[in-house]
């Protein structure tokens, strides 16, 4: 159909059912301008063919993220924390191509190096393998240290912009249990970690790390404050208050210098300014902030708050709520396509797959199964290139998350996988 008189363009098909996204272009754009969505039709729900299956074993909480896009290898690494495996799946064949033990896992800025934390053979106790995502080449497993317990694993890796240092948080368990954060030093040509030193001193409960833009410091998150040390030797320069408690997760901006932080503890998202190092602002938010997405010109910050059944879109320059859209479920995972006009959700509980179209404010289709015995979804990752958007959903088998109303067992567990073909322009 012709919606200016000279094109139209879809969202594409999946497997057993079409997608149809109207969008209309102005007649000398020559790189679409999206202008206006018009509606989206859907034909009868049939189950995506290219799911990716894993053993459902034991009941495992995953640990953000749970999948990874290694757009540059043409990759995806996916953790099932039951089985304590990573998946490293190709993007386009949907091929599992090798597997690493572990459950959390951290990726170089280009793609070069995956660092996984995995379990050492024989022992309670664990330790950091690199793996060099071109050859698959991979160093000793290095530094021994147990998980904390929690709602999510606590492991937290950063890697510096030259590739020589990974700084991580742990529980040590060399005689008396304490808690800190170090750093091992890496040789990328030779593929090697060496143990570093410690960071901070021991102390209380380590919830994640971040850098700043430079990666000149880190930050470290304790339940209600944040400990900044400077590189090299990481002298304490500063604690200050992060006005939120028990941290999740960090977001560090590319564009700007800020943190964005969500706090599972008093549901709000705090700001920080990596320049003044402080708290330039938080937003009070109707949930529990359980995942977070920025948009890539950074102005808008997307905020899953699970069991509210909601997601929240914050200004990031105001850092008040812009809107908020209702989403069945507990919405846990979130992702948007290359340039953001669209934003894909998948709820935990039931199950399902959302697409959001972000300049229309308008949801494009709702409650794609997942497949009701298969996983809760618990993150997401999409794929996009001139041919298609490919969207990747990490599940997890765990039943003490939270409790879900009139939710089937899970029987069995996956990746799904739903692929939306760019038909041509006419």
């Amino acid at each position: 159909m012709d919606v200016t008189g000279r094109t139209s363009y879809d969202l594409g098909t999946v497997t057993g059912y079409h997608i149809v996204v109207l969008k209309a272009y102005s007649f000398y754009d020559i790189q679409p301008t999206y202008v206006e969505a018009k509606q989206s039709i859907w034909s009868p729900y049939v189950p995506p063919e290219n799911n990716i299956p894993m053993p459902l074993s034991g009941n495992k909480m995953q640990s953000y993220p749970a999948i990874i896009l290694n757009k540059q290898k043409g990759r995806v690494y996916v953790a099932n924390s039951g089985e304590n495996m990573i998946y490293d799946i190709n993007v386009k064949t949907l091929t599992v191509d090798k597997k690493y033990p572990g459950n959390v896992m951290h990726q170089s800025k280009q793609g070069e190096k995956l660092f996984v934390f995995n379990p050492v053979t024989g022992r309670t106790t664990f330790g950091i393998t690199m793996y060099d995502t071109t050859s698959g080449a991979k160093s000793s497993n290095t530094s021994f240290f147990s998980q904390i317990a929690g709602p999510y694993p606590g492991i937290s890796l950063r890697l510096t912009n030259d590739l020589r240092r990974l700084y991580y948080s742990c529980e040590f368990v060399y005689g008396p249990h304490f808690l800190n954060a170090q750093y091992f030093e890496i040789d990328t040509g030779r593929n090697i970690i060496s143990q570093g030193h410690g960071v901070t001193a021991a102390g209380s409960r380590i919830f994640v790390l971040a850098m700043n833009r430079a990666a000149d410091k880190v930050y470290v998150f304790h339940n209600t404050s944040v400990e900044i040390t400077k590189r090299p030797d990481h002298p304490i320069y500063k604690e200050i208050p992060l006005y939120g408690a028990e941290p999740g997760m960090v977001i560090e901006g590319k564009l700007s210098d800020t943190l964005y932080v969500n706090c599972l503890g008093d549901n709000r998202v705090v700001f920080i300014d990596t320049q003044q190092d402080k708290v330039v602002g938080y937003t009070e938010l109707p949930g529990k902030p359980v995942n977070m997405v920025l948009t890539p010109d950074e102005k808008l910050l997307i905020v899953a708050l699970g069991e509210a059944n909601k997601v929240a879109f914050i200004d990031t320059q105001n850092h008040t709520i812009s809107w908020t859209i209702d989403v069945a479920g507990a919405p846990y995972g979130l992702r948007t396509n290359d340039t953001a006009d669209l934003l894909f959700i998948v709820s935990y509980c039931s199950k399902t797959l959302f697409i959001y179209g972000l300049p229309t404010r308008r949801m494009l289709a709702d409650n794609i199964s997942t497949g009701a015995t298969k996983g809760n979804p618990f993150d997401v990752e999409v794929y996009e290139d001139s041919e298609m958007i490919r969207v990747f959903v990490a599940k997890e088998g765990c039943n003490t998350r939270m409790t879900c109303k009139d939710a089937t067992a899970n029987t069995s567990l996956d990746v799904s996988v739903f692929t939306f073909n760019k038909p041509a322009k006419k």
